[in-house]
């Protein structure tokens, strides 16, 4: 099942999580600074959008996603060949080509960290660090 532009609208106006972007698109208010970027959400053709600004590199357009299409998204970013179980960063930085949404880094260090495949390749030092301190 696809979703439509109005489908997708409608996610986004109805997702609570994207409330605090709309709030920023609607106000216009202006991007956030860090030390090497500056990002903030604006709307393009009535779509919510993250604006990322790096200063070496050209302006991003990432369209902000609703939380149900998010669960499909992850699995191809990092299991599909086009993914290959690269890790968080990796599949972080796939998805922040053309996507966004608050809480991305954490979700896909989630999802990363429960997937099956990826867990049995890791080296048995750092599977025992991991489990030992998640445990605790």
């Amino acid at each position: 099942m696809s979703l439509t532009t109005t489908d997708w609208l409608a996610e986004q106006q109805q997702d609570d999580s994207l409330m605090t972007c709309w709030k920023r698109a609607r106000e216009n208010q202006p991007p956030k600074r860090r030390t090497t970027a500056a990002s903030h959400s604006t709307t393009r053709k009535d779509l919510l959008y993250r604006v990322y600004q790096r200063y070496t590199w050209p302006t991003q357009f990432q369209q902000i996603v609703p939380e149900k299409p998010r669960k499909k998204g992850m699995p191809i970013a990092h299991v599909t060949t086009m993914g290959g179980h690269k890790g968080i960063s990796k599949t972080s930085g796939k998805i922040l080509m053309q996507f966004f949404w608050p809480g991305l880094h954490e979700d896909v260090a989630l999802f990363c960290r429960s997937c099956d495949i990826c867990q049995r390749q890791l080296p048995k030092a750092e599977w025992a660090r991991y489990h030992y301190s998640r445990c605790q």
